[in-house]
């Protein structure tokens, strides 16, 4: 051998595995389990991760055009429905009719189903799951992602994405689209994580959990920035006023740690020490994936990696 016998050995089992179909797949369906278990304990458990999610949903549709009413109405459907109730959405323009009438929830229903406008959210299409299946297999005594935790999480995260998108596709319906039309619109706001090539999901989810958000979120937030320029300055004009109440520019900011400063931070106020304390803008406010873009461009991979390759990109 011109390597010692152990590492001869090593190099043979492994091309042996790599050459292994079922080998191979054995250890994808392990991978993606982890992953699967990675995401379930890092998101739906946590309240905090719904608010943020909102926030993200809410910003998304406000660039949109969205009014805020909508909302409201949404609530109101997805309430009944789920009770077993009726009631009626008003103000909208069915196709071939250009005059303001109302539907019903049921023909709601019927629309929502038929061009696919909830299901389609981080919940429940990136985060494999069959909520009420699982929930009647679950424990709460479990570290596995089917603790019943996680599943009422799920279900929370489920419902506050809905709202969004449903407040998305009646505004379009007022505003005169076609529920084709509006559909489209849902989409292009909040995403349909199932819409992806199969090599993104085979591949690029693999390697990068979160890696659908990023790669339609970036994409739509430049084409808005460009739509809607004003909107975004004046969120950044209205950090720059806190930040400029809260104390004057402080030399040692430059010192700021790299994860700090890709999460587009806030001065928001000056301890009893004399130390500022900011707020993250990140995770909270999406269109920060564009700061992070101009400031830190090769932070939004590595911090997207999983977290079983960040370990070994980082020793």
């Amino acid at each position: 051998y011109a390597v010692p016998q152990d590492v001869a050995n090593f190099v043979d089992t492994t091309l042996k595995y790599i050459n292994d179909p079922k080998k191979v797949n054995q250890f994808l369906e392990h991978w993606d389990w982890a992953t699967r278990w990675f995401k379930s304990w890092t998101l739906s458990i946590f309240p905090s991760y719904h608010v943020r999610n909102k926030a993200g949903n809410v910003w998304n549709n406000f660039v949109m055009g969205v009014n805020p009413k909508a909302y409201k109405d949404a609530l109101k459907y997805q309430t009944k429905m789920s009770n077993g109730e009726t009631g009626w959405i008003e103000g909208v323009y069915l196709t071939g009719v250009r005059k303001k009438e109302r539907i019903s929830y049921e023909q709601l229903q019927d629309m929502v189903e038929e061009y696919g406008i909830t299901g389609r959210g981080l919940f429940t299409a990136d985060i494999e799951s069959t909520l009420m299946a699982e929930m009647g297999h679950t424990k709460w005594l479990t570290l596995s992602a089917e603790n019943r935790a996680i599943m009422i999480g799920k279900r929370v995260g489920e419902s506050v994405e809905n709202n969004a998108r449903l407040a998305n596709f009646i505004d379009g319906l007022r505003k005169g689209l076609s529920p084709a039309d509006a559909a489209k619109r849902v989409k292009k706001a909040l995403f349909d994580y199932s819409d992806l090539t199969a090599t993104e999901q085979k591949v690029f989810k693999r390697l990068f959990p979160f890696y659908t958000w990023t790669r339609k979120n970036i994409p739509y937030q430049i084409e808005m920035m460009i739509k809607h320029p004003g909107k975004y300055k004046a969120i950044d004009t209205l950090r720059m006023e806190v930040e400029a109440a809260v104390a004057d520019e402080d030399e040692n900011e430059k010192f700021m740690s790299s994860w700090m400063l890709a999460n587009y931070p806030t001065k928001v106020k000056i301890d009893s020490e004399g130390n500022p304390k900011y707020f993250m803008l990140g995770g909270w406010w999406a269109g920060a994936d564009l700061w992070k873009l101009g400031s830190q461009p090769t932070k939004i991979v590595t911090d997207l990696l999983h977290p079983l390759l960040k370990v070994m990109y980082e020793s």
